[in-house]
């Protein structure tokens, strides 16, 4: 399979500084296209979209590889969205 030219984009837009986020992400590349490099199915890959901390360590060091970062790239903001999620349980 050939890998879908829009992971170059969004691998420029990340070393630019300008994507932050999954979400922004799937605004350059469509969530059926990314589910399908990551073996998910499209609902399952939905649901993990709405709670990104959902993701397996795997399928975030995947999405990293498709994109051309670095891992820490990927991780570091859905941990940033975990810890305000727990914070906001606890209080």
């Amino acid at each position: 399979m050939t890998k879908d030219k829009r992971y170059n984009t969004v691998r420029l837009l990340f070393e630019a500084g300008s994507i932050n986020s999954l979400a922004e992400i799937v605004d350059i590349i469509p969530k059926s296209v990314l589910a399908a490099d990551l073996g998910l199915h499209y609902y399952q890959f939905l649901k993990k979209m709405q709670a990104p901390e959902l993701f397996s360590i795997k399928e975030l060091v995947t999405i990293a590889s498709l994109i051309g970062v670095d891992t820490a790239l990927i991780v570091t903001p859905i941990v940033t969205v975990a810890k305000k999620k727990i914070g906001k349980q606890h209080k």
